[in-house]
Parts: C-alpha cells; structure tokens; sequence
C-alpha cells in the first residue's frame, strides 16, 4: 500500500470474455494518488483488456468498479474523458487526414457563441508542449508525421485533459531513448501533482527503475502486486513469461544479453566470485565478491584486454587448463588451486547454452575454500539476533509485571473516586491498560521457548491470539476480518507454538495475497470428531493448474525477495504432524479457501 496516500481507484472481481475467451477472470485492481502502478505481464495475459474497461473502450462482463470512491457502472470514451481518465493506447488511434491541433481537442472543442476558438486552442496546445518540452508541427495533416509523432500526438491529447489518471500502454517501445527521457520528466511531474499512472509494460527492468508497485497477469488471473522495492528481479520475470524465458524475446535478442540482463542483479548478492564469459570471451558481468576475492580493480576494463592474461597472472600453473576447459564449452571444477596472494581458490566453469543446446557463453565462478568471511559475518549476526529475541522475551516480562500492578493500584483509585469525569478517564486508562496486557502476553506466548509436548489446546483462543499478533498487518491494508470462530473448540493433542505458527503462515498467506480494503473470515467449527479451521480470503485465488503444487518445498507465485517459498509447506508440515488434513476447498463467495482439519 501506498501510506497515506488517497484511493482513486478500485476494480473488483473483473471479468470479461471475448467470445468463449476468458480474458479477465475475476481481476482485482486498485490505484493511488501519486504512484505508478505498472501492469506486466505476457501476451495475453489480459492488460490491454483491463486498461481499455478503464478508457471505455470495451465493457465488463461483471464486477465492481469505484473511481474516487464512488461506484461507476461502466465507462464510455467520453465519460472516461470527462472524468479525466487519459489513455494511449499500444497502437496508434490518430486520424491520419486531421490535423494534430484538431485531433487533440476533438473531444473538447473550445468554443465562443458557437464559433470554434482556434487561437484558444493554439494557445493552450503551445502552453502544454512548452510546460512538458513536447513539441511537434501542428499545422500540417497527421499523415505528413513521422511515427513517433503522431504517438506524441496521442500523449498530448490524454494530457489536455490535465488527467487524474494517466494509462500508458506499451509506451517505451514507440519512442527513441531521448524522447522516453523526457517522457519520464513528464511522468514524474504529473506523479508529484498526485495523478495516478498506470503503466503497461512487458519490460522487467524498466518496471523495476521506474514503478512504484507492480500486478503481475498471467491468463486472464492477478498472480500478485506488491511494492517494486520488495521484487526479486529474476522471480519477477519467471513469473511475468510463465516460469520460462520468451522463447521470441530469445529470437530476436543476443542470447547472452538476456541471460545476464536477468542474473546481474542475482550474483551481486552471493558471496562467491561469478564472472559471465561471452564465447569471445570478454566479460560481460563480474561481481563485487569476484572483485574483492581476486584483489582486482572495480573497472574490467583492463581485465578485457586479455582473458588469457589474466588467468595467467591469476592462476599461473592452472590458466592453460582454465582456458581449455572454456574453449571446449566444458564444464569443470577444481579444488584449491593455486592462486595470486598466496591463496587457495576453488574454481568452476560451465557451459552456458539456450534451448537448442547452442553455446552462448561460460559462466566461471570462484571461491575461497576456508570459511568465507561473509559466512563468519552471518553466523555472528544471527548468534546477536537470538540475544536480542531473549532480551526482548526478558523486557516483556519485566514490563508485563509493573502492568500489574498499575492495574491493582488504578483499581483501588476507582473504587474512592466519586468525581465521574476522572471515573471516565481510568476507565479509559484501564481499557488501554488490558490492551498492552493482551498483546504482552501474546508475545510472551509466542515467544517462550519450551519442550514440544502434545498437550489440550483451545483453537479458539488460539486464533484470537494469533489475530491480535496481526492486528498492525491487517490494519495496515484496512482488511475487515470476519470471525465465526465458534468459542471453547479444544483439541486433545496439540503443541500450541506449532499451531500458532500455522496459522500466523496462514492469515500471513491470506494478507499478502489481498489488495487494500480486502477481506479475511475465519471459521472454526466442531464436525463429525474433528475442529475444522477454514481461513477465507477474497484475493487473486489460486488457480487450478497450481493447486496440486503450492505446498511444495520452495514453490510460491510471489514476487518478494523477502519470500522462501517454504510457509504452506511448513504448515502442511505442521498439520501432518497433529495428524491432520490441510487443503483448498472451493467457496462461492471467497476466492481462497484453506482448510485445516484436526481430531478434536
């Protein structure tokens, strides 16, 4: 979500056919003030679709639509206009025998006692281009252009309106590199002045400098949105093309560009030495770890003057092997070779090929084969870190105590008070007081380390417990929760850390996947012997071709860097565990149903 920013739009459960083609399949979709919200996605995948219901230009089959929050049936082209919605399509809608003058305001015509107004149309056509450093020639026939002008046209038209939103459809792809640097300027001025902006792109790096959030589509279905700064890059990309590289983007691109382009940001991060070869074996990607590890300087530009040399200066009894090996296209490692400053370094290359098995390149990755120091590093941190949780368990019982006995004491002035404006006041100080109370002891439930034992565990208040933990993530995207939580539902044989661990990965699951204003319900009922858990949401859902997939070690559909892949498999884990039963039951009204299933 973006803080504290206003909503000025939210679609819900879209669908739209064309024909027996399900184009939209129950899309969720919202818009803030002030952001760039970018929409990828493969061909097909339903964006243009999505934007032209917003534009007007083709009408859902069914559900909601709110613009400043209020509830818009549907939108023609002019009442988008009207509610200044500006829109430039993929492929150019100009007419070609109009003049630009009169194709920009042929939707707004000034006039003056029924007369059209041409010198107020100059004016304020010149004003805008001045204002934006966009300038064309509009006194000639738009036929007479060239193309990436009569696209500029197009963009003039959606800004005459002064829009509040502003949708952008495949746009960097019909402008040349110094036009889509002004274009960007433009963008950032309208996103300061708090229009919203939706920008359609198949364009993974461009998402990643220039949106603030992003919705990924995939067949018709929202597979997720989250904030930009949150993305794995690579993750994204599988996603964005159906888990496999664009088999055209892989035509028409350099092979190895490609590859690189999508793993530059990965190795940066891991603490071995990678270097991308190309097949003349120049290096196209280094990291910093390769850098640091081979005493190198940041710049390549000396190391490419000669691979060669610099295996030989690198590895003076083992470079002819090295290179061999690279030449073959083979794939080799070898343990504790020789190396400068007197160090032992393991060393691997591998062949890297696309699809038809072609070389396009090697991928030559070293490594110090004593303890890495980021290792040391990392293992230091997490020995602080735990420190750092048993100091806070140890604060919650120091604070926990004093509560306490404010409690009694605030009691006792109650009880002598007689003046009923300070009887309101401890009141509310006693309200706040049981707040701190509840979510002290939850924490200290959470936290408290002890021997897993199977012992009585009430479902009920479990989740109750589980909830207020959650409080701050639910209020963060104003999720409604829907209890029906049945109270007293004990089962006999549970450990209560595991359980709230389950379900904390579960409503965890259900928040990520809703868009703001979403919904959650919780359902605990007794059923024939057993406690059934069912967790509700109203998100992007799952779809059928995956459901049999989800609880797999590392599998997930999200986009976070911060995501492993490994919670509904833990859950699975844990419900197995307790002898249970987890799976995803279809509901008529939420999109997610997650059952949990436990003998009482």
């Amino acid at each position: 979500m973006i803080q504290s920013a206003r909503s000025l739009l939210e679609m819900h459960d879209i669908h739209m056919n064309y024909g027996e083609l399900q184009a939209l399949k129950g899309v969720d979709f919202n818009l803030f003030q002030g952001e760039i919200h970018a929409l990828t996605g493969e061909h097909r995948a339903g964006k243009s679709t999505l934007v032209k219901i917003l534009s007007g230009a083709e009408r859902a089959r069914s559900g909601t639509i709110c613009l400043n929050g209020k509830q818009v049936s549907y939108f023609t082209p002019r009442s988008a206009m009207r509610q200044r919605i500006g829109t430039v399509y993929q492929n150019t809608a100009v007419i070609p025998d109009l003049e630009p003058l009169d194709f920009i305001f042929a939707h707004q015509l000034p006039t003056r006692g029924g007369m059209i107004t041409y010198r107020k149309m100059e004016a304020t056509l010149q004003e805008l281009m001045d204002r934006y450093g966009i300038f064309i020639d509009y006194h000639t026939k738009i036929r007479n252009l060239p193309a990436d002008q009569q696209f500029l046209i197009e963009f003039l038209r959606a800004l005459i309106i002064e829009p509040q939103i502003l949708i952008l459809d495949e746009f960097s792809n019909k402008l040349t590199p110094t036009e889509m640097q002004n274009v960007y300027r433009v963008i950032d001025t309208l996103k300061a002045q708090g229009c919203g902006i939706i920008y359609i792109s198949h364009d993974i790096q461009e998402v990643i400098k220039f949106a603030d959030r992003v919705t990924i589509l995939n067949k018709g279905r929202r597979l997720e949105t989250d904030m930009v700064s949150n993305l794995d890059s690579v993750r994204l990309y599988e996603l964005t093309y159906s888990f496999s590289i664009d088999q055209q983007q892989l035509v028409q691109a350099d092979k190895l560009m490609l590859f690189n382009d999508h793993v530059r940001r990965l190795i940066h991060e891991i603490p071995l030495g990678v270097f991308i070869l190309d097949n003349e074996l120049n290096i196209q990607t280094m990291n910093t770890r390769a850098k640091s590890l081979l005493g190198l300087d940041l710049s390549t530009k000396s190391i490419n003057e000669g691979l060669p040399a610099f295996l030989a200066t690198t590895f003076p009894k083992h470079h002819d092997e090295i290179l061999n090996e690279i030449y073959c296209h083979a794939s080799h490692n070898w343990i504790g070779l020789e190396a400068i400053q007197n160090r032992k370094l393991d060393v691997q290359v591998s062949s890297i090929r696309d699809d038809n098995s072609e070389p396009i390149g090697t991928l030559l990755i070293v490594q110090d084969n004593a303890l890495d120091d980021s290792i040391k590093e990392y293992l230091q941190k997490t020995e602080k870190f735990a420190s750092i949780a048993e100091m806070a368990v140890g604060v919650a019982h120091e604070i926990n105590n004093p509560l306490f006995a404010i409690k009694n004491y605030l009691e006792l002035v109650a009880m002598k008070n007689e003046n009923p404006y300070i009887a309101e006041k401890l009141q509310t100080i006693h309200l706040e007081l049981d707040r701190i109370v509840r979510t002290i002891s939850s924490l200290l439930n959470f936290s408290k380390i002890k021997t897993e034992y199977f012992q009585q565990v009430d479902l009920s208040s479990l989740l109750e417990d589980v909830l207020l933990l959650l409080n701050h993530r639910l209020n963060a995207k104003h999720i409604v929760v829907v209890r029906r939580i049945v109270p007293g539902v004990m089962i006999s044989r549970g450990i209560e850390d595991k359980l709230k661990q389950l379900f904390i990965n579960l409503i965890m699951n259900s928040i990520d996947a809703i868009l703001d204003y979403g919904k959650i319900q919780i359902e605990v009922v007794k059923n024939f012997g057993k406690a059934k858990v069912r967790i509700k949401d109203n998100g992007n859902g799952i779809p059928e071709e995956i459901r049999d997939k989800i609880f797999e070690p590392f599998y997930s559909t999200k986009v976070n860097k911060f995501n492993t892949g490994l919670g509904l498999a833990i859950s699975k884990h844990i419900v197995e565990a307790h002898e249970g039963t987890i799976a995803i039951e279809d509901d008529r009204i939420y999109r997610t149903c997650l059952t949990v299933t436990l003998p009482l």
